[in-house]
């Protein structure tokens, strides 16, 4: 028996297998294919509210609504973009009555990446506080969890289009930021 730990990731082919089963009612189907996303949905949910309990609330609420309403997504493949979809509306739900929100949400860019040095750790981590948030989700949902960018267009009801240009722009405006960042420091 396969160690939980030692389980390979689950190919986009196996999730969508998964999300047909679970659509006509196979519950062990969704529970699986739930289990294998409620990570990186997590992680997307802390990273929307910064805050832990709230990240788990608002993905408890999107489960139950994830279960309840499987059987109403038209397309198996489009499960993730269906999922983060459902995350971010369940952490919106829950934030409304909260004030904004003061924690940095950039620790965890900076922490999952082992390629940047400690010096440039704080540096990074500035300069992806200078962005908009909705410009870290963007990078994040890219670059740390992996989305397309359909699954993006999807996730956050916004255009293919919209999310290639913002994509590109954000990129510009960080390699700005910190190539004049780190040319601050070539003086020294």
């Amino acid at each position: 028996m396969m160690d939980h730990k030692n389980k390979p990731p689950m190919t986009p082919a196996v999730m969508t297998a998964l999300a047909d089963l679970a659509i006509i009612g196979d519950r062990p189907a969704f529970e699986r294919l739930y289990a294998a996303l409620h990570p990186r949905l997590l992680r997307f949910a802390y990273r929307r509210c910064g805050d832990a309990e709230i990240a788990r609330d608002a993905l408890q609420d999107s489960a139950v609504t994830m279960a309840r309403n499987i059987h109403r997504l038209n397309d198996p493949a489009a499960i993730s973009p269906w999922a983060y979809t459902i995350v971010r509306r369940r952490v919106a739900d829950r934030m409304k009555a909260l004030p904004p929100a003061t924690e940095e949400l950039t620790a965890g860019i900076v922490s999952s990446s082992s390629s940047i040095s400690p010096e440039d750790a704080l540096t990074t981590r500035d300069v992806l506080a200078a962005l908009a948030s909705v410009d870290r989700e963007l990078l994040t949902l890219f670059y740390i969890d992996g989305l397309t960018g359909g699954q993006l267009a999807a996730a956050l009801s916004i255009p293919l289009g919209t999310v290639k240009s913002r994509l590109f722009r954000i990129r510009e405006e960080f390699k700005s930021r910190f190539n004049h960042e780190g040319d601050e420091y070539a003086q020294y």
